[in-house]
């Protein structure tokens, strides 16, 4: 799946969480290391993705499918304010519906319909507010 991520999507870098649920908050995610990072080609887990979101100026995140970076709309919330060089995310559903959607973060920040896509697994709640 990384090496498609690349290709389709042109990605710089892929970061993977191989040991956590796409409803844990994204910035707990991946605390203790995993061996099976080292056998597949990403630039790193979910805290090296932060450390890399942190780094730079304006940054376009990837996902294939809404949970592949989370199912909870207040998390994706707390995240892109505490995350301000993420400029847009793209979520890449063409394997499925054949569509690749593009939000900024500003929508998502503001707009709680479009936040609520997120919450796309059976059991996940939408938010009201």
């Amino acid at each position: 799946m990384c090496g498609k991520m690349k290709q389709r999507s042109f990605a710089k870098n892929v970061f993977a969480s191989c040991a956590a649920n796409a409803s844990d908050p994204i910035s707990h995610r991946d605390h203790v290391k995993h061996d099976l990072l080292s056998k597949i080609p990403v630039g790193g887990d979910m805290q090296d993705m932060l450390g890399y979101i942190s780094s730079q100026k304006k940054i376009v995140l990837i996902t294939f499918d809404y949970a592949g970076l989370t199912t909870d709309p207040d998390d994706l919330k707390t995240f892109l304010q505490n995350n301000p060089n993420v400029h847009k995310i793209i979520v890449d559903n063409s394997p499925h519906t054949n569509k690749i959607i593009d939000y900024t973060s500003d929508e998502l920040i503001n707009d709680l319909e479009k936040r609520n896509h997120f919450s796309c697994r059976k059991g996940t709640l939408q938010r009201s507010k």
